[in-house]
């Protein structure tokens, strides 16, 4: 497994301190919001968010319409039945909007930070060990090695 330095000779007190500051990211990602996986959304440039396709509607209203069971007689009235019947009054078409982010981005920025934290948790550990009081490099894993990078 390759590692990734982040930083070298880290006080322990700062080390708390984006232990605090990571653990508050972790936070506000969790609580980032998604989007409804029951629409099929797609990336929309015109609008910069995500877009639902568009639905079609239509509009209905109850009218009262009657149904002759018997017709009248001279001896009896007629029979007439009233019910209600849906009559189509207009369509419409709807189409949602959605700023949240998809829950794959979600879940891939968690690990980000979890992967974050995991490394500023791990350098006390090793300043106690090995530093005299100075942290070593938060490591990270990643798939690369990154230590011979000229940056």
């Amino acid at each position: 497994m390759d590692f990734l330095k982040l930083a070298t000779d880290v006080p322990v007190t700062h080390l708390m301190y984006l232990e605090k500051q990571v653990t508050d990211l972790a936070t506000f990602v969790e609580k980032l919001p998604t989007l409804d996986p029951a629409y099929a959304w797609e990336f929309s440039p015109e609008a910069d968010c995500y877009a639902a396709p568009p639905t079609r509607t239509t509009k209905t209203k109850k009218t009262p319409a009657k149904f002759v069971k018997a017709e009248a007689t001279d001896k009896h009235p007629a029979q007439v039945e009233v019910f209600h019947e849906d009559v189509t009054i207009g369509h419409w078409t709807t189409r949602l909007f959605n700023g949240c982010i998809p829950a794959k981005e979600k879940n891939d920025m968690m690990v980000r930070v979890r992967k974050l934290q995991e490394a500023i948790k791990r350098s006390p550990e090793w300043a106690q060990k090995f530093g005299g009081g100075k942290s070593g490099p938060p490591m990270m894993e990643e798939e690369r090695d990154y230590e011979d990078a000229p940056f």
